[in-house]
């Protein structure tokens, strides 16, 4: 079995900071802000050994074919690209947010 690297983009690691200072603040709860950052952590790098296990979705008129990952209340979303057996994650939101406008604002790679 092939097993795939994960590679976050810059905005995704911008995603994890904003959701940890998030909670932190709001919350007032560093540990549940901890707690959040490894379960998305893991899920993430859980991609890396099934990548296409998650259906594409939304990729009319993107280049990539992004696929959904849930945990929790937020979103993973992410590419894989074969040709360099990488997991590429593009963005980390929270699941309430419209994400068919995320990706036509260019949130993620057109």
């Amino acid at each position: 079995m092939k097993k795939y690297k994960v590679v976050y983009s810059d905005g995704a690691r911008k995603d994890i900071v904003n959701i940890i200072d998030y909670i932190e603040t709001n919350f007032d709860s560093p540990i549940d802000a901890v707690k959040i950052a490894i379960k998305l952590f893991h899920k993430c790098e859980s991609l890396a050994t099934f990548p296409k296990g998650v259906p594409i979705c939304h990729t009319d008129g993107l280049a990539k074919k992004y696929r959904f990952a849930h945990i929790k209340k937020y979103t993973i979303i992410y590419y894989v690209d074969d040709s360099c057996t990488e997991v590429v994650i593009q963005a980390i939101i929270n699941s309430n947010r419209d994400i068919e406008s995320i990706l036509n604002d260019g949130y993620v790679v057109k």
